[in-house]
């Protein structure tokens, strides 16, 4: 069972984003864990709800309250095969993976949907539905976050409002986010084991959300949903403010001198 942090850690200096319509994508902020890696600098807030794959007695499994997952064929494991699926680094605790190599791990009757799309080898669809009916009238959620393993190209996240789609996460684009120093699919690099964190506006609203995968693999960890969540500030926000605090302070130092 993972432990989780009790303090929120926020390192500026590794955060960066990029938007699309209606989604602000932002590499980091992420709080550390000591067993799963990284996690969501809003976990332990009462508006966010985490899947972690680890069941409280021990194992792995699903264990979020009011969220469905289907499609297929994914698994949940702990560790890694070659070739097969990679667990995102510093995180020893179960974690999914798709698509599900030689049945290891594979989440009972997990297969893919009728009608997919030539080349992908796995879709994995999560509804939110069950748990945005037990929140207040009104609310949607505007956050979701994972720790990303070993980022892919080929590695996509649609969000749906019922059955339309309304953002299209690729691979491509958290790299891009991530900047330069990011290279795709390696296993170690703490550029491409990352946490993400994409940010919603109130017209792109999602109920679900799909992980697509049309090569070996896509491997994620500590899903969190959330609703009125607000982003942590851009780092030149905080850079800002904290020059403007600096200064207020050396006006206050010179007004003391001079009394």
């Amino acid at each position: 069972m993972k432990i989780l942090c009790t303090a929120v850690v926020v390192v500026a200096a590794l955060m960066s984003s990029t938007a699309q319509a209606g989604v602000t994508i932002s590499v980091g902020p992420h709080q550390n864990d000591p067993t799963s890696g990284k996690i969501s600098p809003y976990w332990g807030l009462p508006t966010v709800f985490m899947e972690t794959f680890d069941l409280p007695g021990g194992g792995c499994g699903l264990n979020a309250p009011a969220s469905s997952v289907s499609g297929g064929p994914w698994g949940i494991v702990q560790g890694s095969l070659q070739a097969a699926y990679a667990a995102p680094a510093g995180d020893s605790s179960c974690y999914a993976y798709a698509p599900v190599h030689n049945g290891i791990g594979q989440y009972p009757g997990s297969a893919l949907p009728a009608g997919t799309a030539p080349g992908v080898l796995s879709v994995v669809d999560i509804n939110y539905q069950p748990l945005i009916s037990t929140l207040p009238a009104g609310t949607y959620l505007n956050y979701f976050g994972l720790y990303y393993g070993s980022i892919d190209t080929y590695n996509t996240l649609e969000f749906y409002s019922g059955n339309t789609k309304v953002a299209t996460i690729t691979g491509k684009s958290i790299l891009a986010a991530c900047g330069s120093s990011c290279t795709s699919g390696d296993r170690t690099s703490d550029d491409t084991n990352v946490f993400v964190n994409l940010y919603f506006t109130e017209d792109v609203e999602f109920t679900r959300l799909r992980f697509f995968s049309t090569g070996v693999a896509v491997e994620v960890d500590n899903l969190t949903a959330g609703f009125n969540v607000t982003p942590v500030p851009e780092p030149p926000a905080m850079l800002l403010a904290a020059g403007g605090l600096m200064a207020l302070a050396a006006v206050v130092r010179r007004r003391s001198r001079s009394s």
